[in-house]
């Protein structure tokens, strides 16, 4: 399963018993519509997130999804990051803290 393709293919279903892996990825850009939206928007999932990641990775682990999830960020300006890892475990800690309510 993959957050982006899922929301900008408009795909309303999940399938957690059938999927293997979860792959997740953010867009912030309020000025690219969903249809528009390409890899180069992919970011770490935050609050801005337009992409419903929680609610997907909600309804397959209710579902009885128990697989890995990964981040899958494709947005150029990563590679330029000065604190990778803070901005890793920035968007691990709003994950598990939104997972938990």
């Amino acid at each position: 399963h993959n957050t982006f393709h899922h929301k900008g293919a408009n795909e309303q279903s999940l399938f957690p018993s059938s999927t293997g892996l979860v792959h997740i990825s953010g867009v912030e850009d309020k000025d690219v519509s969903f249809t528009d939206m390409l890899d180069k928007d992919r970011l770490f999932v935050g609050p801005e997130d337009r992409l419903d990641n929680i609610g997907q990775i909600k309804t397959l682990l209710s579902g009885g999804y128990h697989g890995y999830i990964s981040f899958e960020p494709f947005f150029d300006g990563l590679w330029e990051l000065t604190a990778p890892v803070k901005d890793i475990k920035a968007s691990m800690a709003y994950l598990s803290q939104q997972l938990e309510d």
